[in-house]
């Protein structure tokens, strides 16, 4: 109000004045998503703790699965509201296994199915990556899909080698043979 309206509209109060500021905004979607996002990383946290514990002894590979089955919140989008409270139930499963065992069983299986001829030279541990396919927890067992990088060459008895193989041979047929 302008200065001559104040003169002649006021209020009075018969009791003391209190009250202040309260500061309330309007809840979006993005706000509850944040929240839920917030808990389920902390929840996801905490349970990783207790799977560790549960299982026990030392091992050097894990991998977690989390599933939200329920999200509730005492708000909506678009409720005025100071504060927002969430609730989730989440479902975590744990694989966990020795990477050491794993590279083992890795490099088996690559000389295993080595092609005749052929042999392996190197395998690069650090190139080791896994992914857990599927998983039982009931039968707690997982399918584990695996790549490991590894050099070969040529044995020395390989049939391309083969000296008699080669006689007869103009030299283009040779270098053809051994490129193959």
């Amino acid at each position: 109000l302008n200065a001559t309206l104040q003169a002649i509209i006021y209020a009075e109060s018969s009791q003391p004045m209190v009250g202040g500021v309260s500061y309330v905004r309007v809840v979006a979607q993005e706000d509850l998503d944040a929240a839920a996002e917030s808990l389920r990383l902390e929840m996801l946290d905490a349970a990783k703790s207790t799977l560790r514990l549960a299982v026990g002894g030392i091992h050097t590979g894990e991998v977690f699965f989390d599933e939200v089955l329920e999200r509730t919140s005492d708000t909506k989008p678009g409720d005025e509201s100071g504060v927002v409270t969430v609730s989730l139930k989440l479902s975590v499963v744990g694989v966990f296994f020795q990477r050491e065992d794993l590279l083992t069983i890795a490099e088996g299986k690559l000389y295993e199915k080595m092609p005749g001829g052929m042999e392996v030279v190197g395998v690069s541990a650090d190139s080791l990556q896994f992914s857990v396919v599927r998983y039982d927890v009931e039968q707690q067992l997982a399918n584990v899909s695996v790549t490991l990088v590894g050099s070969t060459t040529l044995s020395p008895t390989s049939s391309v080698l083969d000296r008699d193989a080669m006689l007869g041979k103009s030299p283009s047929e040779v270098k053809a043979n051994l490129e193959a």
